[in-house]
């Protein structure tokens, strides 16, 4: 993965954010971004396993990895709720 791709993830997961915040997203719209942050998910932990040399690098994955989980489980809160 490079940089370009990991601000690229950076920006979506901005988006999204926002969008949480001001409960704009209806059930099926929060099912979709569930699917995508999973693979998101899976792209940024494929590239974290790796030996990446560049430690602030593996620090901005890492936050990466945080923020996806933070946004799974609002998303599968409020899906609860409905």
């Amino acid at each position: 993965m490079t940089w370009f791709e990991a601000e690229q993830i950076d920006c979506y997961l901005r988006r999204l954010e926002q969008f949480l915040d001001e409960w704009r997203l209806e059930p099926i719209q929060m099912r979709i971004e569930s699917a995508e942050l999973t693979r998101t998910l899976n792209k940024v932990e494929r590239v974290s396993n790796d030996d990446t040399s560049n430690p602030v690098f593996r620090q901005y994955l890492s936050e990466l990895k945080y923020r996806i989980h933070l946004c799974r489980g609002q998303i599968e809160e409020r899906l609860k709720r409905k």
